[in-house]
């Protein structure tokens, strides 16, 4: 179970009372939030649920070591292998 941020991914208030009442970890719909929840060390289950990561954003996501990143492509989940690779991590996707 991951707590589904959506707009409250930019909230670091709301990821807390989430993370409290007993829900492991969250979802990032966009990098952004994957950028905030990390930035205040909340646990990172999923990025990308929406659409695919960004090519730019992908070395840095990956390199955030989410549980996992949706990628809807061939060509996506390739750039996630080749970051994974990169970093000397196994991503699952």
């Amino acid at each position: 179970v991951f707590a589904m941020t959506k707009q409250n991914g930019l909230n670091p208030f709301m990821t807390r009372v989430l993370l409290d009442a007993g829900i492991p970890s969250t979802c990032a719909v966009e990098t952004l939030q994957a950028h905030r929840i990390r930035r205040y060390g909340f646990p990172l289950g999923n990025v990308g649920h929406i659409q695919n990561i960004p090519a730019a954003q992908v070395p840095a996501v990956v390199a955030m070591r989410p549980e996992f990143i949706t990628v809807y492509t061939h060509r996506a989940a390739q750039r996630v292998s080749d970051a994974a690779l990169e970093l000397g991590i196994r991503q699952r996707v």
